[in-house]
């Protein structure tokens, strides 16, 4: 049994650590802002006028997030 990886799992690996490093900030960072404005619209449709904007913002983000 080998006990050396070939060179390009290696780089495949080190690779997929850094763009977990990359992304992961930035979809916690769109999770916050999805539950934010989501929060956001029920609280204007239940208390004011609802706010126009957040079911926009709601979509893009959720597409975003999820591609």
């Amino acid at each position: 049994m080998p006990t050396h990886t070939h060179p390009l799992v290696t780089w495949l690996q080190r690779t997929e650590r850094f763009l977990d490093a990359l992304l992961q900030p930035v979809v916690f960072a769109g999770m916050a802002a999805l539950i934010g404005v989501i929060t956001l619209q029920i609280v204007s449709r239940v208390l004011f006028t609802a706010v126009g904007w957040t079911e926009e913002v709601a979509r893009f983000l959720l597409v975003w997030i999820t591609f």
